[in-house]
């Protein structure tokens, strides 16, 4: 298995979502609506507020991490929060979580 980790491209909008849809049902959450859904997608591409990394095994998406940069007051210097990384069950134990 070839695993490659870059950062998300708009292109990369449906796989992203199915897997936001896998982790919501993972963790027993209600499915974010389509409002949600456009929004998410408009803030990661369009608004920068939200940043997206996806993971590539042999060349198709199988997990993501989404992240942003928030500053702390107790380090007083700029921290990065992992909001989510999420990795679906049948594509666990192969090392792209720690990728």
């Amino acid at each position: 298995m070839r695993l490659v980790v870059r950062r998300g491209r708009r292109s990369d909008s449906r796989p992203f979502l199915q897997l936001l849809l896998a982790l919501a049902k993972f963790e027993k959450l209600p499915e974010p609506n389509s409002e949600a859904k456009r929004r998410i997608i408009r803030d990661i591409f369009e608004n920068k507020a939200v940043n997206l990394m996806v993971a590539l095994a042999d060349g198709r998406i199988s997990g993501y991490a989404l992240y942003y940069f928030a500053y702390s007051s107790f380090l007083a210097r700029p921290t990065l929060y992992l909001e989510d990384l999420f990795v679906p069950e049948e594509k666990r134990r192969r090392g792209t979580g720690g990728a």
